[in-house]
């Protein structure tokens, strides 16, 4: 049985990355590779993320689920206001992470009938 973080940096840290990504080359005209030195991955990944050959697997989720679609967008505009270095950004991620994890953990209830 995997660990909420690994299965985190396996299943759904492509796709934050990703719409991270999307973002500040979409929003903000960032170079792929200006990208990659941000987030902390290579400029072939980023054109991965791009392409949706990498991460495209919970993009869907994380698109429709508004407090980490926001911390997203306040992501992107961190990196380009205060120039948010690797750590910034990962501590943004953890913050996604912890979202997805409470939420995920708020909705086991509700669809659990019996016991």
């Amino acid at each position: 049985m995997r660990s909420p973080c690994e299965k985190f940096v396996l299943e759904i840290m492509p796709s934050v990355r990703a719409l991270i990504a999307k973002e500040l080359i979409e929003k903000y005209a960032l170079s792929q590779t200006e990208v990659a030195k941000i987030i902390g991955t290579t400029r072939p990944a980023i054109s991965q993320y791009l392409s949706a050959k990498r991460g495209s697997k919970m993009i869907r989720r994380l698109r429709t689920h508004p407090a980490v679609r926001e911390l997203i967008s306040r992501t992107a505009s961190a990196i380009i206001k205060n120039g948010a270095t690797k750590e910034s950004v990962d501590n943004m991620v953890c913050e996604i992470c912890r979202i997805l994890e409470h939420s995920s953990g708020s909705e086991k209830p509700k669809n659990k009938k019996e016991d």
